[in-house]
């Protein structure tokens, strides 16, 4: 039997009374307090702690040493997804771009199609992933975009853009949500690499061989759908114990793991854009979001890197020039398109993969009125009707559609690519010891596109008065898969980060009549009046993170006492998050919360209990309890940690939890 006690904590910003107190005088509004004053309640662990944390992180999960643990980059993608490999410890110049995704091994490609064919729904014995997935197969595709949802996309968008494409293109199979989806996709990723090195390794080595998986995500993913995103990959088998060894996971966004993945092949190549103090900005374009950062190189060999502004990112990709082609043939053909089977016309479909043709070649510079013909028979269109004779060619049955038409499918993705780079540069703080933009690289899948670079080139030369370049890498498409291995491999490329939110948790506060809520106020054991629902707010937007930075909150908890001495005793506390300037001082709708924290403070109630009795003392109605929360911002596996101390006790098993309540 376990109490759980919800939002308890308040502001530790006065003394407790002495222990074993049975009443306290009241320090609220009205009474002058004695109480004395303690410091900062957000603070960063000093530099004994930090040496501490840094000296017990580095130390290995298992006996195996550096020599034996295996590197791999997860882009799991919308439209696409990748994976790069490397050795823990040697240089980022040897990761390598997994390409054994088909059967035929003479034909390597650095992406896999991020489709699923449920065997439920098809005539299968067991489920298809990728490449092994049939036109005509009825197929789960753009999963990902749902988790837009999760990052707090209205569902008015979600509905829009099941109705630009069809909700049946845009559906999930029956008894899924997009996190069983997306479990399915990355144990099928899992699958396919740990069977490579199996083979590649052998079984004794495979076995005594640490993994670890750097997943790439995208920029505005927020804590907490991190760490859905975290759950879905344990459930995949990720990073879990896995015979003797336990391999680990840690996260890395998308627009990071492509900047080190392009400064990385410009130092191969002899420096190029990659040189000290230059200020780079990068904007990776891929099939759902768009993602952009700006870094300021403070170093070279080993590459160190510094964010300049908080890193940003745009729900749109070359999905959008998708769905814009959908909506074109809905406004003309109508219901005979809009009832076409989604396996005819959805993403994997012959249809649309000779449109991605059609967008991987289109440059701009042909001919506006340049057809081309795209076969898709659709039945009862009148074969006397001027427009549909203008739109369609009966005679093979195909779609026709025109150069103009194409440029008007990519404008939205100009606009939103050309609006990140400018939303990007504003966010830049103005300073003399920051150096100016020099360099904007494209990459990404979208970014590949010709004419997208071509639009964006033209943008950013007007923008910056021709003082930016535009450059590209070498290989743009599996960037992030392999700036992730980079990063998982060398580790500490990035030595500081810019903070893209607040952060903080709801306490109570000695009551202020001139400043509090009348319906907040409330009378503790402990410490008197006090105001609850007020927001604390200990990493701010903007902030600087560093590597293993930790902001500590200092409260405390007045428990009363249980009817069971035998009950365990939970501490439940929300952890809130806000993405916008100027966060709320008392709690509203306008805050998330990013996830639960859960303390159990069981041996402390217990502890002070049995001290009571010894001493002859009775145990008062209200036990205080002093709670240190060290929220780990900086940690090293790129999502929030959580540690609680009472004095020097450590709290053991204190955790976040995520609830999946985002569908």
């Amino acid at each position: 039997m376990a109490r759980v006690l919800e939002d308890v904590l308040g502001l530790l910003d006065a003394e407790l009374p002495r222990e074993g107190s049975r009443s306290f005088k009241s320090t609220g509004s009205g009474q002058k307090s004695t109480a004395r004053k303690r410091g900062p309640t957000d603070t960063t662990t000093g530099p004994a702690a930090q040496a501490k944390r840094q000296k017990n992180d580095s130390k290995p999960a298992t006996k195996t040493s550096k020599k034996n643990i295996m590197v791999v980059g997860i882009d799991a993608g919308c439209t696409y997804s990748a994976i790069a490999t490397g050795i823990y410890g040697q240089p980022a110049s040897q990761v390598k771009v997994y390409q054994a995704w088909h059967k035929n091994q003479n034909k390597c490609k650095d992406k896999v199609p991020s489709r699923i064919a449920y065997a439920e729904e098809n005539d299968f014995p067991e489920d298809k992933f990728g490449n092994d997935i049939k036109p005509d197969n009825k197929s789960t595709v753009w999963w990902k975009l749902r988790w837009g949802d999760a990052i707090h996309v209205s569902q008015n968008n979600l509905r829009l853009l099941e109705h630009s494409v069809g909700a049946e293109v845009m559906r999930l199979p029956e008894g899924k949500d997009h996190t069983t989806v997306t479990t399915d996709w990355l144990h099928f990723l899992y699958q396919k690499i740990m069977m490579h090195y199996h083979d590649f390794l052998g079984m004794e080595a495979f076995d005594e061989t640490t993994f670890h998986f750097c997943l790439a995500v995208p920029a505005n993913w927020t804590p907490e759908v991190r760490g859905l995103f975290l759950q879905c990959a344990a459930s995949a088998g990720i990073g879990g114990p896995r015979g003797g060894v336990k391999d680990e996971v840690i996260f890395v966004s998308e627009p990071e793991a492509s900047t080190v993945a392009a400064l990385q092949a410009s130092l191969e190549n002899n420096g190029g854009y990659a040189v000290k103090n230059s200020c780079i900005m990068l904007v990776d374009l891929g099939g759902g979001t768009m993602d952009g950062t700006v870094h300021v190189v403070k170093k070279t060999r080993p590459l160190k890197l510094e964010e300049a502004c908080p890193q940003l990112a745009l729900q749109c990709g070359g999905t959008d020039i998708d769905r814009a082609f959908h909506s074109h043939l809905k406004q003309i053909f109508g219901e005979a398109f809009i009832n076409l089977p989604s396996a005819s016309v959805c993403a994997g479909s012959a249809f649309m993969d000779a449109f991605e043709d059609i967008k991987c070649e289109f440059t701009g510079t042909d001919d506006d009125e340049r057809v081309s013909l795209i076969p898709l028979r659709i039945p009862d269109l009148d074969e006397e009707d001027p427009a549909m004779q203008k739109a369609y060619d009966f005679r093979r049955n195909s779609v026709r559609i025109t150069r103009e038409q194409v440029k008007e499918m990519f404008e939205v993705a100009v606009e939103k690519a050309c609006l990140l780079v400018a939303k990007l540069h504003e966010s830049i703080p103005p300073g003399e010891d920051k150096p100016e933009l020099q360099t904007c690289i494209l990459s990404g899948g979208l970014g590949s596109s010709p004419y997208m670079r071509s639009r964006i080139d033209e943008h950013v030369q007007k923008y910056f008065g021709g003082k930016v370049e535009l450059v590209q890498p070498e290989r743009p498409w599996p960037a992030v898969a392999l700036g992730a291995a980079m990063i998982g491999c060398e580790r500490g490329q990035i030595v500081a980060r810019k903070s893209q939110y607040f952060i903080g948790i709801v306490t109570h506060e000695q009551f202020d009549a001139e400043k509090h809520h009348e319906d907040d106020k409330f009378k503790c054991p402990l410490l008197g009046l006090r105001a609850k629902n007020q927001m604390q707010w200990h990493l701010k937007r903007n902030d600087e993170i560093c590597p293993k930075m930790t902001k500590t909150i200092k409260t405390y908890a007045a428990i009363g006492r249980s009817r069971s001495d035998r009950s365990r005793v939970i501490i439940s506390q929300r952890l809130y998050g806000y993405q916008e300037d100027d966060p709320p001082s008392r709690l509203n709708d306008s805050v998330r919360c990013v996830g639960t924290i859960r303390m159990d403070v069981t041996k402390i109630v217990e502890t002070k209990q049995r001290e009571m009795r010894s001493s002859g003392r009775r145990t008062p109605l209200t036990i205080e309890i002093p709670i240190n929360i060290d929220v780990i911002v900086g940690s090293e596996r790129g999502v929030l940690e959580v540690q609680a101390k009472c004095g020097r006790q450590k709290l053991d098993g204190t955790t976040i939890h995520y609830e999946k309540d985002l569908e």
